[in-house]
């Protein structure tokens, strides 16, 4: 496999993958003004393609592009033997002449092969740190020797992503909280991170608890913890308590370490004034949610992402008590909730008025027959629905669900995936009832995933009937080599 250069333009929906000997030729072509996206991959046995004059050439075809805002550097994990090969450190992060003087995001993602390091990034945060306002950080080669204290020069930081083992040892946490405090930070991630306390506090004593306070934790507005080992619910919840200005909090992987002492200690605080702000609630927990919905029953709760936890009717319940969260809910996130019904799905689509997001788990194709006149969706400002369909029966009920589906006028986007219940065959029918879909005039993004029967008069029905569509529908290799028809935005 040669060396590749992949570089998105997302104006156009440029997606080239090109061969080094035409770098430059494609740089001159297609790279756009704000945004430059390098994806490197590399076999063994390709060593030498990477000659200084590839580099020189790349450094000044980039050189011509002064408004750049965003640089994304991403280079899946190659053999170990070759890692050396790859100098961005030689063409971006050292270059005395290449300049980005308007750049504001920066992502190094799984650079595994960078061998970035802090003598390597500290004098490009120097000519750059002050513009940046996106840190993402994917895994870095030697992260564990990475002390950030190259973040000190990111005076204008507001969003940071910490990924991988990159915060695999409590001290990389101080330091990263210490550098934090000279910007004002807005948004907070972390994603396969490894804690080795339970909690999240950077301080030692009293006196760098005080210092802490001083700096930009106060200001934050969307604070994620995904996938986290050896961090409990608990650990967060005095962490969180600093930041009163939470719009968004994000704990997953929290289900199976958390107790009752520390589940209320959180809810003391949902109760309460601590986030007054807070709209949008992320969580995969398995008991306890229908107290948090409880608990922000008063508040004006707009989005619950509840995805792989364990919602079911109580919870259900819970929330169709609150007339305010029933009135100002709208994005519903319930993937992959295994207790939740057809039925339910058919109410909640009927008593929640304001939904503009809502995906859906498994619904039986036989469930929706006989269940769509029971309810009467009030919905009808839905924007973007997803939903699985488990077959069971034969058309009908599809034809009745298309039926249901055409109301939604103002609908964007439409994604409806199958699971074949049986041994006969059934699959989603995309074609049975596809006239009821007339009305549906606002569709931007249409995906059916493994249709059963789709036509190429059903694919100019769609360019008919559907004109803002983005783009025609094209076949797309799905799992397990499927065929998979899709409509991308």
């Amino acid at each position: 496999m040669a060396p590749h250069f992949l570089i998105r333009h997302p104006g156009k929906k440029i997606d080239s993958v090109i061969t080094h000997p035409k770098i430059r030729d494609h740089l001159v072509r297609y790279l756009t003004p704000t945004i430059l996206t390098i994806c490197i991959r590399v076999c063994k046995g390709w060593q030498k393609s990477f000659t200084p004059n590839l580099w020189r050439e790349f450094r000044l075809e980039s050189y011509r592009h002064p408004g750049i805002q965003t640089i994304i550097l991403h280079a899946p994990f190659v053999h170990t033997l070759i890692c050396n090969i790859m100098p961005f450190q030689d063409v971006i992060v050292k270059s005395d002449t290449l300049v980005f003087p308007h750049l504001s995001v920066l992502t190094f993602e799984d650079n595994y092969a960078c061998h970035l390091e802090n003598d390597d990034l500290e004098p490009f945060m120097k000519k750059h740190g002050h513009t940046l306002k996106r840190i993402y950080i994917g895994q870095l080669y030697n992260d564990d020797q990475m002390e950030f204290e190259w973040m000190t020069h990111c005076k204008a930081l507001e969003s940071v992503y910490l990924g991988g083992r990159a915060m695999q040892y409590e001290k990389y946490w101080r330091l990263c909280v210490k550098a934090w405090r000279y910007s004002r930070l807005k948004e907070l991630e972390f994603h396969d991170v490894h804690f080795p306390a339970d909690d999240l506090k950077p301080w030692k004593d009293e006196q760098e608890k005080a210092d802490f306070l001083k700096g930009p934790m106060m200001s934050i507005r969307r604070f994620s913890l995904r996938k986290i080992y050896q961090l409990k619910i608990s650990g967060c919840t005095e962490f969180l308590k600093l930041c009163p200005d939470l719009r968004h909090i994000c704990l997953l992987n929290g289900s199976s370490s958390t107790d009752r002492t520390a589940l209320q200690e959180f809810l003391d605080c949902l109760k309460g004034n601590q986030w007054p702000h807070l709209t949008s609630l992320r969580l995969d927990l398995h008991w306890g949610l229908d107290q948090i919905i409880e608990a922000r029953a008063e508040a004006d709760l707009t989005e619950l992402d509840l995805e792989d936890s364990g919602f079911d009717k109580d919870i259900w319940n819970a929330l169709q008590r609150s007339p305010r969260l029933v009135a100002t809910l709208e994005t519903l996130n319930l993937d992959n909730c295994r207790y939740v019904t057809s039925n339910m799905i058919h109410k909640m689509l009927a008593t929640l008025p304001n939904i503009k997001t809502f995906s859906a788990p498994v619904m039986h194709d036989g469930d929706i027959y006989e269940g769509i006149d029971s309810h009467r969706w009030v919905c009808l400002g839905l924007k973007s629905f997803k939903v699985t369909i488990r077959v069971y029966s034969g058309p009908e009920g599809h034809a009745a669900f298309h039926r249901k589906l055409g109301l939604l006028t103002n609908l964007e986007k439409l994604w409806t995936d199958n699971h074949v219940g049986d041994h006969n065959g059934l699959c989603y029918r995309l074609d049975v009832g596809l006239d009821a879909l007339k009305g549906l005039a606002h569709l931007k993004y249409v995906d059916f995933a493994k249709p059963s029967s789709l036509s190429n008069a059903d694919v100019s029905w769609m360019a008919t009937h559907w004109r803002r569509l983005e783009s025609a529908p094209r076949p797309v290799i799905g799992s397990y080599n499927k065929k998979r028809w899709t409509l991308p935005l």
